[in-house]
This record gives structure tokens, sequence and C-alpha cells, in this order.
């Protein structure tokens, strides 16, 4: 089919309006808020996630959105139950082919149980086995799954070949409601997360974002964090939390994003965005960058990550004893959320986490 429609395209045919196979997909829950404040909240969720993905290359038509109550919120095609999720993933699986990329997201609340947790949905609550069942159908895909509620570590178990998983906690105990599903579809939005500026937001970087947002949220409000995400894309290894080491886990996560073949759209011959990648082999004399595939590290990285945390003078503020605020050796103020948010060091081009 794929070939099909390239022969097409070359010979200057139009193609139908809906898109072709192997463009990804996005299955969106939102369960049981509650509470109509709830509701709302978990529905804008769901509204800036499908916003931002549709905005670039992901396709209107390969978007399933769930709720509470559908008849009350825009986009909603079903039921936030265990009905239509099964039906949606039954749908997905048709649709799609091996390699094709899939990211389901589930948003709302969860509760804690020794076999690994529960979504709240209408009527029966679904768990970690439920999912596995489901995920079966959609064989030699590649899967993003993304749970946003409290006590979803214990989804962590659905890791396997081509599935990365993100919790926003790291076991079932952690029952307070989190913060990280807000941080996490803001991470898409605008593709403020694509802090190597090669015009896609992979997983990898939305966990990141969301991860470091979260905690500089408790540490400005003076909170002992009580949610700590993770990430595991390999079965039977540890979790990773952020920031990310270099290593194995993480490496699918890394790769998955909603341009073409699977992100928002490549820096190609846009200028601007080289000008940014070519910044990163400035400032020091010596080449420093953010890119795995360039394998390059600036001499004054003391830390291997994906985003590499430089030593050297960063970018000045004014000084302040203000919350999210520390002081360089040199006495000056630095704006900590300008680095989470991935400024360039302005001394050697590399760019900081902290």
């Amino acid at each position: 089919m794929r070939l099909l429609a390239a022969g097409l395209l070359a010979c200057g045919l139009s193609l139908p309006v809906a898109a072709l196979p192997g463009s990804p997909w996005l299955l969106v829950v939102c369960g049981v808020g509650g509470d109509a404040a709830h509701r709302e909240t978990f529905d804008a969720r769901a509204q800036t996630l499908i916003d931002a993905t549709t905005a670039g290359a992901l396709d209107p038509e390969h978007v399933i959105y769930l709720a509470e109550r559908p008849d009350e919120v825009e986009r909603a095609s079903g039921v936030a139950d265990a009905g239509g999720v099964t039906d949606s993933i039954r749908r997905i699986a048709a649709a799609t082919e091996a390699g094709d990329f899939v990211m389901i997201v589930l948003i709302g609340h969860g509760s804690g149980r020794q076999d690994g947790g529960r979504f709240n949905l209408r009527g029966p609550d679904m768990g970690p086995n439920d999912f596995a069942a489901l995920l079966g159908l959609l064989e030699d895909r590649r899967i993003a799954f993304v749970n946003t509620t409290s006590s979803s570590g214990g989804f962590l178990q659905l890791a396997g070949s081509g599935r990365a998983i993100v919790t926003a906690t790291a076991n079932t105990r952690e029952r307070e409601e989190p913060r990280f599903g807000q941080y996490f579809v803001d991470a898409y939005e605008g593709a403020r997360a694509d802090l190597d500026k090669d015009g896609e937001v992979s997983l990898a970087e939305a966990f990141e974002y969301a991860a470091l947002e979260v905690g500089r949220f408790y540490e400005d409000e003076g909170r002992l964090q009580t949610e700590h995400s993770r990430l595991l894309d390999i079965a039977d290894a540890e979790p990773a939390a952020a920031p990310l080491e270099e290593g194995d886990v993480g490496r699918l996560a890394r790769r998955m994003t909603f341009g073409a073949g699977g992100g928002l759209g490549a820096p190609g011959d846009d200028p601007e965005r080289q000008a940014l990648l070519a910044a990163r082999g400035r400032g020091c004399g010596r080449s420093s960058t953010t890119s795995a595939s360039a394998g390059q590290r600036c001499p004054k990285t003391t830390i291997s990550m994906s985003w590499r945390l430089c030593s050297c003078a960063l970018p000045k503020s004014t000084p302040s004893s203000g919350k999210g605020r520390r002081r360089n050796e040199d006495g000056g103020g630095r704006d900590r959320r300008a680095h989470a948010l991935g400024r360039l060091c302005r001394r050697c081009g590399c760019r900081s986490v902290r």
C-alpha cells in the first residue's frame, strides 16, 4: 500500500484526504473525574495534547478521544469505559501495520492495588493485565503508553519489545494527585520540550521536561515531592528517572515522535534551525552538542545525559534569593527556569537542565 501511494505521488496523482497507512495514531482516554472541576481539568489536558500534535504531522483522523461524558466535550468520539478502550485499540490495530507509531495516554485518577493499580473508568476499572491483553493486538507496532494518574507505577510492567511506558509515579503507593500530566501535555505545545531543536518532540524529551517541571514546582512551593515519574522501554530493566542517563533505557523513547515517519517535522533546509544546531559547536571553541547521533561532548560537561549540564558560566540574571534561583560561583544569579526550558550556555553552546 505504501509503495502504491509513493508511486501515485510520483506520477502527480492525488490521493484521498484520509491519511496514508503508516502515519501515527493517538488514543487519549480521560477517565472518571469525580467532579466538574476535575472533568474540566482533564479535558483541558486532552485538548492541549490533541491541539499540539495535530498542529504537526498527526492526522486528526488518527486521533481517538474517549471521555467520561463525551456529549459535554469537543472531539470526544466515545465513552471512557473498558468497552470503549477495547474497541478503540482494536480499531487502531486494524488500521496500522508493523512499525507504526501508536501513543496511548491515560488522563484521570488512579488507585493502588497489589496487582499493579487501576485506571478509574466508568464501569469496571482497568489494570495492567487488562491493557497487556489489548497491547498484544498491537504486536510489532512502536507503542508509547503514558499513564499520568496517581498510583500508576504498576503499569511499568507493560514494558516490552517496541513499547515505552511512562508513569507519573514510581509505584502504586504514591497516591496523591500528580501534576506530571499537565506538564507532559505542555511539553508538546509549541514543541517547547524540543531541546535539541530537531523539529520534533520525542517521548523522552516530553518525559524529561515534565519530570523536571514537577520537581521545580515542589521545590518552589517548599513542599515534599509526592510523585516521582518513571520511564521504561526495555523489559526487565530498572525504570529510569529524569534526567535520563545515556544507556539502553530511553533509547527507544528518544526515537518516538509524531513527525515524518512517526515528529513534528525535521529541520531540513530551515536556516534558523540549522543555525541553532550549528551554534552548539561554538563558544568554547571546541565541539559541544546535545545530539546523541553526533556522540560529541562539551569538555566542560559534568554529567552524561541527554541534556548536557554545562559547568561553565551560564546566562546571568538579576541576583535574587527568591524561589527558583541559584547563585553562580562568581556571585551572579541565574534563572533555573530558563535552563530547564533548554536555553544555550552563552560561553560553550551546550544546554543546561539546572
